[in-house]
């Protein structure tokens, strides 16, 4: 027998059927399963964020409100403002006591890096109330609402300090 006669004989080869996309393969739905827990992940941590800055906005809107209505922001009422902000990031125990010179410590050192802020101006406040705040002092009170450093421990006076560390045997 020729072999060319046998070749001649074959029926020709037969495709087979095309490999079609569904069922997904369980690689695919573990790659899908890990997207969408990133995806949530993601999405409660923004709005996790979003929440726990309520206060900023709030406070970057009123302080905003008093200058766009161009009302006479005083001294004691930026100082109470920022005092109610610190409030909502730091506990009470930390902030609620600052006053005078340790007050403008706490803003300097909680403000954010970029932010050369001068608060010197808010020890006027204690003297006199009703003196009006600077233009200067305003911006650098938005600039700290808007960016302040909530991860930045506030420094403690050595009686506050210690009072934390007695025990009660």
């Amino acid at each position: 027998m020729d072999p060319q006669a046998l070749l001649a004989q074959l029926e020709p080869l037969r495709e087979p059927p095309a490999i079609g996309w569904w069922p997904l393969a369980p690689g695919w739905w573990l790659l899908a399963a890990a997207v969408l827990a990133a995806l949530l992940y993601a999405v409660a941590w923004s709005r996790q964020k979003w929440l726990s800055n309520r206060y900023r906005r709030l406070a970057h809107a009123e302080l905003t409100r008093w200058r766009d209505q161009h009302q006479r922001v005083t001294l004691e009422q930026l100082n109470q403002l920022l005092k109610v902000t610190a409030l909502q990031a730091w506990p009470s125990a930390d902030v609620a006591a600052l006053h005078g010179a340790e007050w403008v410590t706490f803003l300097s050192d909680t403000a954010h890096r970029q932010n050369n802020a001068d608060f010197s101006p808010l020890l006027e406040a204690y003297k006199s109330p009703t003196e009006l705040a600077t233009e200067p002092l305003i911006d650098s009170s938005l600039q700290w609402i808007k960016r302040h450093n909530v991860s930045a421990q506030p420094r403690m006076n050595p009686d506050q300090s210690l009072e934390g560390q007695h025990s009660h045997a």
